[in-house]
């Protein structure tokens, strides 16, 4: 019988490396490749503003204008506009309110605690009293053993492992 035909091989690449661009450039900013003028070229070049015999009002007349900021473009990444959003509807939608105060519930668990020590000591204490009367020491001890590990185990289950209910 001949054997099974291999599967196909598996092509591993690197990611591709162009990138999203969010925050695309304006159309009058100069690339980001072209070089940026140096300090020390330029008409103020020789003598700098704060040099002895130069004058301010010279140097300002031979200097452009600075340029003004840009204004801001609302982006869909802009995180402040996000959070201002989200906070308008939940103000819309009334989760800004508090909710009006109630009373506390009243905890079941002292009521189920003496409701359960009732039940179980009313059912073993008088087998523990009818087995002493009759001289029956195993029932005697059983029903007193049995007081003990109840009445132990039900105050810790209820006052230390369990939570209020």
């Amino acid at each position: 019988m001949p054997d099974a035909p291999d599967p196909p091989r598996k092509n591993y690449a690197f990611k591709p490396k162009e990138f999203e661009r969010l925050n695309a450039p304006r159309p009058d900013a100069p690339p980001s490749d072209a070089p940026q003028p140096h300090a020390s070229t330029g008409p103020n070049a020789a003598t700098p503003p704060n040099a002895p015999g130069a004058s301010s009002a010279a140097g300002a007349a031979h200097s452009p204008a600075p340029p003004e900021p840009p204004e801001p473009t609302p982006a869909a990444n802009d995180v402040f506009a996000i959070q201002r959003e989200l906070r308008e509807r939940e103000i819309a939608a009334g989760m800004d309110e508090l909710a009006p105060p109630h009373r506390p519930v009243r905890s079941r668990r002292k009521r189920d605690y003496w409701l359960l020590t009732i039940l179980t000591n009313g059912v073993l204490l008088p087998l523990a009293l009818w087995g002493y009367r009759t001289q029956n020491a195993v029932l005697f001890v059983y029903c007193i053993a049995g007081l003990a590990l109840v009445n132990a185990a039900l105050t810790w289950i209820m006052w230390v492992l369990m939570d209020d209910y």
